[in-house]
C-alpha cells in the first residue's frame, strides 16, 4: 500500500512544499531543526571541550558530614512461623497486663476465719489473762454478838489452831474468808468412778463430813468431791484443808502447793474414807512441804480426816503404796490405816490404804 499524498503538493522527508491554492504563491519551506539527543557521554563530551575536569561520583564523607556508613541490610533467616516470636505491640499503645480474676471465695473465708480468731480472743483469752480481779463485797452481819464480832474479817488468814472456831463446826464463817478456784480441774488423770459437786452451807468440818456421808457399796469406788460455796465458786486447798488439820496446813504449808487441790472419798462395804490429793506449786520448795507435811506424825491433826473412831493409833512406819514411798500409822482393833505419800511432786493423803493405791493409780504418774 503506497502513500496517500494530494495532488500539487511535494511532499518531502525535510523540505516539504506546502501549497498555497490554485494560483498563489508557494509558501517558502520551513526548516526543521536538527535534534541532537543528549546522553551521559555527550555532556561528558561537552564539559571537556569547554575546560572542565571529568566528573567524579558524589561522596558525603569526602565532604566533611559526619555520616554513618550505611550499612547492608541483614536479612534473618527464615524463622519457622510456628515458634515465631509475637510480633511488638504499635508504638504508642503498651502492653495492657491480663486481668487477675478476683477469688471471691479466699477473701470470704479469710475474713470468716479472722473474725472467728478475734471472737475466741475476745471470749475466752482475754477473759482469762485480763479481766479485772473481783473483789466480793463484805458480808454485813444480821447481828452484832460477840461470837460474830469474834469472826476474822475478810483479809486475815485462817486459824491456826481448832480453838478459833472453824476446824471444830461450832462457828459459820462467809464466803469471801475463803480463797477459791477460777477453774477446777481434777488431778486424776484417769477420772474417777464417780463426781459429785456439794455447796457448803458454811466452811466447817462438820458441814464437811455431812457433804460427804454416804452409803456403803458392796464394789469400792472411788469419788472425787468439789466443794463450792454458795455463789458456785469451788473452794482452793487453802479453805478446806485446815479444817482437816489445821497445826499442819496452815497458811505456809498451803502455800507450797497449788490452790486446786483434789478431795476424794473411797466408799466400800466398811464404809466411807476421806482422802486428799494436792500438787506442789511452780517454784515451791518440796525438801520444806515434805517437812512441814511430816508434822502430822507429830500431832493428833490427822484423826479429823475420820468419819469415825478409828479406835487406838500405834506408831508411825515407813510403807510402799504401789511403788512409791509412803508413810502410815494403822489402829487397832480396826486394823484401818491412815498414810500420806509422795507421788512425785504430788501429795496423797487417804484413811484407806485401799483408797490410797486407787488414787495413786488414777493419777497416772
Amino acid at each position: 500500500m503506497t502513500d496517500f499524498q494530494p495532488q500539487g503538493q511535494n511532499w518531502s522527508e525535510k523540505n516539504p512544499v506546502i501549497g498555497t491554492g490554485e494560483g498563489e504563491v508557494p509558501l517558502a519551506n520551513t526548516p526543521i531543526a536538527d535534534v541532537t539527543m543528549r546522553t551521559m557521554s555527550s555532556d561528558i563530551a561537552s564539559i571537556k571541550e569547554t575546560g572542565g575536569g571529568e566528573p567524579k561520583s558524589y561522596n558525603p564523607q569526602g565532604a566533611g558530614m559526619n555520616v554513618p556508613p550505611v550499612q547492608s541490610a541483614v536479612i534473618p533467616p527464615q524463622t519457622d512461623l510456628g515458634t515465631m516470636a509475637p510480633s511488638p505491640m504499635p508504638s504508642g499503645q503498651p502492653m495492657q497486663p491480663p486481668k487477675k480474676k478476683v477469688n471471691w471465695f479466699a477473701i470470704i473465708a479469710s475474713l470468716i476465719g479472722i473474725v472467728g480468731v478475734l471472737a475466741l480472743l475476745y471470749f475466752f483469752v482475754y477473759p482469762r489473762f485480763f479481766s479485772p480481779a473481783v473483789v466480793p463485797p463484805p458480808a454485813t452481819p444480821a447481828t452484832t454478838t460477840q461470837e460474830q464480832s469474834a469472826l476474822p474479817p475478810a483479809t486475815s488468814t485462817l486459824p491456826a489452831t481448832p480453838d478459833a472456831g472453824l476446824a471444830t463446826g461450832t462457828q459459820a464463817a462467809t464466803d469471801s474468808q475463803f480463797q477459791t478456784v477460777i477453774l477446777h480441774s481434777s488431778l486424776f488423770k484417769t477420772s474417777a468412778d464417780t463426781s459429785a459437786e456439794m455447796t457448803l452451807p458454811a466452811v466447817t468440818l462438820d458441814a464437811v463430813k455431812a457433804a460427804i456421808q454416804a452409803n456403803t457399796v458392796d464394789v469400792p469406788l472411788l469419788k472425787e468431791v468439789v466443794f463450792k460455796n454458795s455463789v458456785g465458786k469451788v473452794y482452793a486447798l487453802s479453805a478446806i484443808a485446815p479444817l482437816f488439820a489445821p497445826n499442819v496446813f496452815n497458811a505456809t504449808t498451803t502455800g507450797y502447793f497449788e490452790p486446786d487441790a483434789s478431795f476424794f472419798t473411797y466408799i466400800d462395804k466398811t464404809g466411807v474414807w476421806p482422802g486428799m490429793v494436792m500438787k506442789l506449786a511452780a517454784g515451791a520448795d518440796i525438801a520444806k512441804a515434805k517437812a512441814a507435811v511430816a508434822q502430822l506424825e507429830s500431832t493428833n491433826d490427822f484423826l479429823s480426816f475420820f468419819l469415825s473412831d478409828p479406835g487406838t493409833a500405834g506408831r508411825w512406819r515407813d510403807g510402799k503404796v504401789g511403788t512409791f514411798i509412803a508413810r502410815y500409822v494403822s489402829f487397832s482393833p480396826s486394823n484401818i490405816a491412815f498414810s500420806y505419800t509422795w507421788v512425785n511432786n504430788t501429795l496423797v493423803i487417804s484413811t484407806s490404804y485401799a483408797g490410797a493405791q486407787s488414787a495413786t493409780t488414777k493419777l497416772g504418774l
